[in-house]
């Protein structure tokens, strides 16, 4: 295939990432999420360790800039990276303690959606790293989001499929 199919490859994939972000988007503002108590409260609880978290994060970046008295990363990568990391932990804390998932939803769209996610940014991520646009210069770039992507929302998708098994299989904490 020509070189042009390559490169309107992600254009492709990302306008079906759009459409379907649409889509779901409509379909799920039908239904409004009905969290019982229990959720709630650990959904707090999640969303307080998943700030104290990036907090830390970013602590431990300016720290190591300081030490180091050279940037690790270009201006807004340790932010945005900060950031994935946090919804990434707000997401997986909310899976495992069985919060996630509004009462009567089913996962089935956030499973494909998890996927999708996790196969563009993936390939997308891979590309950019064997071509070097991840690091420059010594520095991080914001082209190594695309693989902090993937593997955050890797980590979501085996945290939903784990619990999910654990539905199936009727085994209880």
């Amino acid at each position: 295939m020509s070189n042009e199919f390559w490169n309107l490859l992600p254009v492709l994939m990302a306008l079906a990432v759009v459409v379907i972000v649409i889509w779901l988007a409509i379909a799920l503002r039908r239904e409004k999420p009905e969290y019982d108590e229990r959720q709630e409260l650990l959904r707090g609880r999640a969303f307080r360790r998943a700030f104290l978290a990036v907090c830390a994060l970013m602590m431990v970046h300016v720290f190591l800039v300081n030490v180091l008295d050279r940037p690790l990363m270009r201006d807004g990568v340790a932010s945005v990276l900060a950031l994935l990391l946090g919804c990434g932990w707000f997401s997986v804390d909310c899976v495992v303690h069985d919060a996630f998932f509004p009462l009567r939803q089913r996962p089935g769209v956030y499973l494909f959606f998890n996927g999708v996610i996790v196969l563009t940014n993936g390939i997308g991520g891979v590309k950019k790293l064997a071509e070097g646009q991840c690091v420059e210069d010594g520095l991080l770039t914001m082209s190594i989001t695309q693989l902090v992507m993937a593997a955050v929302f890797l980590a979501i998708l085996m945290a939903l499929v784990w619990r999910l098994w654990l539905r199936r299989e009727g085994v209880d904490e």
